[in-house]
């Protein structure tokens, strides 16, 4: 198991109650995680398993468009509620982590990743090797 870098304490492979604070694209969501360390810490998630198009260095503004519509449905879908989180991994990037976001609401259970995809705002992806970009290619 990759320990954690040291300015994040989740465990990995565990999950735990988080509310989701803020969408910053179309798959990365800022948690308020209330995790086994006795308290509350801010976490950034992108959510494993999915590659949404760009918004910040789209290759075109067709896909600009349509990652800012990836982004806008992950904010209708998470901005504010309550979540069930588990992060695998450490993302490349400093500070992420890789890891699955369930919406809770009373007895229903939403798997974010599931829904982007179901919608048609992301594409599979597993991480290795270079992203796909969009547009998606059947």
């Amino acid at each position: 198991m990759i320990a954690p870098p040291a300015t994040h304490t989740p465990f990995a492979s565990m999950w735990w109650r988080a509310k989701a604070l803020r969408v910053r694209d179309g798959d990365t969501i800022e948690m308020l995680a209330r995790g086994p360390w006795h308290g509350r810490q801010e976490i950034v998630v992108r959510l494993l398993g999915i590659q949404a198009p760009e918004t910040r260095s789209p290759a075109s503004l067709e896909e600009r468009r349509a990652g800012e519509a990836a982004r806008s449905y992950l904010v209708s879908l998470v901005e504010g509620k309550d979540c069930l989180v588990r992060t695998e991994r450490p993302d490349a990037y400093h500070g992420r982590w890789d890891g699955d976001v369930v919406v809770v609401s009373g007895e229903d259970r939403i798997n974010v990743a599931e829904a982007l995809l179901g919608a048609g705002h992301a594409t599979t992806y597993d991480g290795r090797g270079k992203a796909p970009r969009w547009p998606w290619k059947e």
